[in-house]
């Protein structure tokens, strides 16, 4: 009867994963993602240092995991992580543990506090990129991320390589020179966090196409981006190049590509409490879809639709 005993304790013990070692962490980062969603409207406009508390503890989560990591035996910590705890894995593991989002509305569907999520997800991206220092197997992506106090920094040139000057009749773009620290911006955060994002490696008949779609998109808006450059340099560039074909599907492009982003509007808004997406109707078209034009000056030049 004693041995039956002691052999199913071996058999608990060695069930036991690295989370189960990292309770103490995880009750820490429930405590202030809780404080987090009871106070959103408090934060939600006091930029990054808003979320250091939350990030403080991430970071002490992923820490302690890598120490997990390292004892097991692993030879390379950025794939241990990216592969057992990655940020889509901290959300779901996070708000699990706070039982979020557990209201239904009126359709039965979860509602969800988009803003505490943003939020949330402000210190999970933070608490990631920072490991990508050129340590640990990780590459130097993160602009020389820097922490001062509660405020986040990076070196000027490093997140931005080119930026624009304004001259007389035109803008160039330039190298950026500059290698002070700047206060990052939660649009620097994006940046970095597209340089930093984990993407876990598959075999290559299963291969995530994530990172090439991501690749690919990068390389249109680069080259939408070169061909404006070219019409600010040469006030003739447009009119001597392009043609009323050209000009059609562009505008064609415009919205198939503002499609997407409000196709994936959709999605997010109808998310399951376990990541399923509820809601199989597409967007048939956009209709009334406004802007406004200004010139240099930021005076209004025209309102088209």
């Amino acid at each position: 009867m004693t041995k039956e005993i002691k052999t199913t304790e071996k058999k608990s013990v060695a069930k036991k994963t690295f989370l189960d070692k990292c309770n103490t962490e995880i009750k820490k980062v429930k405590e202030e993602v809780n404080k987090l969603k009871t106070q959103v409207s408090k934060y939600s406009n006091e930029g990054l240092s808003s979320v250091y508390p939350l990030y403080n503890a991430i970071r002490t989560l992923r820490l302690k995991v890598m120490d997990e990591g390292k004892s097991s035996g692993t030879n390379n910590l950025k794939m241990f992580m990216e592969t057992n705890f990655s940020p889509l894995k901290v959300k779901k593991l996070i708000f699990n543990e706070i039982g979020y989002p557990s209201e239904k509305d009126e359709q039965g569907k979860f509602k969800r506090d988009y803003i505490f999520e943003n939020l949330f997800m402000r210190a999970n991206k933070l608490s990631t990129v920072v490991e990508y220092n050129g340590n640990n197997g990780f590459e130097k992506n993160n602009c020389s991320l820097t922490l001062k106090g509660t405020q986040f920094y990076v070196v000027s040139n490093e997140i931005y390589p080119d930026v624009d000057v304004v001259g007389n009749k035109e803008i160039k773009s330039v190298k950026n020179t500059n290698t002070d620290l700047i206060k990052l911006t939660t649009r620097g955060l994006e940046i970095i966090w597209a340089r930093c994002r984990p993407v876990i490696t598959r075999d290559p008949k299963h291969q995530d196409d994530s990172d090439s779609l991501t690749k690919n998109i990068k390389q249109i808006k680069e080259w939408f981006n070169q061909e404006w450059l070219k019409r600010v340099r040469n006030i003739n560039y447009l009119d001597e190049n392009y043609t009323k074909t050209d000009l059609d599907n562009l505008e064609t492009i415009a919205q198939l590509t503002l499609r997407i982003v409000e196709q994936f509007k959709v999605d997010k808004a109808n998310i399951t409490k376990d990541g399923n997406i509820n809601e199989i109707k597409t967007i048939k078209e956009l209709v009334n879809v406004n802007y406004q034009v200004k010139n240099n000056e930021d005076k209004l030049v025209s309102k088209a639709s």
